[in-house]
């Protein structure tokens, strides 16, 4: 299995409000990709709580193997998701590894 964790932060310009709506429309544009692409084994949308984090956004998902999650990152569904979160964080960190089950 592969885990893969993603964190983002923000754009400073997006308001409170821009920034609730976008929580909401990243989780759901996430979730509906994780449905429909093949060796999605989990995927968590976590959002920062607390002021000890220094990223807004985390993802955390789990993939069946190296091949499904290469898969999911070229599908429409995650595409599409990408793009909107890229039109409103300013970074992102990526990290992938190998969990043994």
């Amino acid at each position: 299995m592969v885990r893969h964790l993603v964190a983002w932060n923000f754009q400073d310009s997006l308001s409170k409000e821009e920034r609730e709506a976008a929580k909401k429309e990243i989780r759901e544009r996430l979730e509906a990709a994780a449905a429909v692409v093949d060796g999605v084994v989990d995927l968590k949308v976590i959002f920062n709580e607390f002021e000890s984090s220094n990223r807004d956004i985390l993802l955390f998902a789990d993939f069946v193997s190296e091949d499904a999650l290469n898969a999911y990152q070229v599908h429409p569904e995650h595409l599409k998701a990408k793009e909107y979160i890229v039109a409103r964080t300013k970074d992102r960190a990526c990290f992938d590894y190998s969990v043994s089950e």
